[in-house]
C-alpha cells in the first residue's frame, strides 16, 4: 500500500482540490482508481457516470442541480490520437435529456478532446456526457488516474469496487 501513499497525498493535496472545496462546500470524500484503454479498444459510447439525484435544467437551460460529484482525469501518459484520450460533451450535466445524442456535441460545438500531457488533468462534472476514445496504437496502454470527489451524502454503488487500496 506504500506505492499509493503518493496518490493519496496528491487526492487531498493537489491544485485543484480548493475548486472542488468550493464546489462541494459540505466537504467530500475521495475515491482513487486506474482506468486502462488498451491497444484495439474502440470508441465508448456516450455515458454519464453519475445520475441526476435532484432537478434539472429548465429549456433555458437554467436550474440545475449543484453537483454532488467532481471527476478528475489526469493520464499517466501522453494522450494523442493514437494512443486515445476522453471526450467530452460540454454543459450535458445540467440534463439527462441529452442521454443518446451525444453525437449532437460536434454539431453544437460542444464536444472537447481531452488530448493531455502525463499529469495535466481536467475536471468535470460527474453527470458529464463523455466517451473513451479508441486505442489505435499497436502495443502501448493508456492508463488514467481518475479521482472521484463525491458529497459525503453520496455513495457510488454502480461504477467502482468496494475494497480500497489504502485501508
Amino acid at each position: 500500500h506504500r506505492d499509493w501513499e503518493e496518490v493519496r497525498l496528491l487526492s487531498h493535496d493537489a491544485p485543484w482540490v480548493r475548486f472542488i472545496d468550493e464546489m462541494l462546500p459540505n466537504g467530500w470524500n475521495v475515491a482513487v482508481s486506474v482506468v486502462y484503454s488498451y491497444p484495439g479498444a474502440k470508441n465508448q459510447e456516450w455515458h454519464a457516470d453519475g445520475r441526476h439525484l435532484d432537478r434539472e435544467c429548465d429549456f433555458e437551460g437554467c436550474g440545475a442541480a449543484p453537483p454532488y460529484g467532481i471527476c478528475v482525469f489526469m493520464p499517466l501518459i501522453d494522450l494523442n490520437y493514437d494512443v486515445g484520450f476522453t471526450q467530452f460533451f460540454l454543459k450535458s450535466h445540467k440534463t439527462s435529456k441529452l442521454i443518446g445524442f451525444g453525437e449532437a456535441s460536434h454539431i453544437l460545438n460542444a464536444s472537447y478532446d481531452g488530448i493531455l500531457n502525463a499529469g495535466q488533468s481536467v475536471l468535470y462534472d460527474y453527470r458529464l456526457l463523455h466517451r473513451g476514445m479508441a486505442n489505435n496504437s499497436a502495443d502501448v496502454v493508456r492508463p488514467v488516474l481518475q479521482f472521484l470527489y463525491t458529497a459525503p451524502s453520496y455513495r457510488e454503488t454502480k461504477n467502482y469496487g468496494t475494497e480500497s487500496l489504502w485501508a
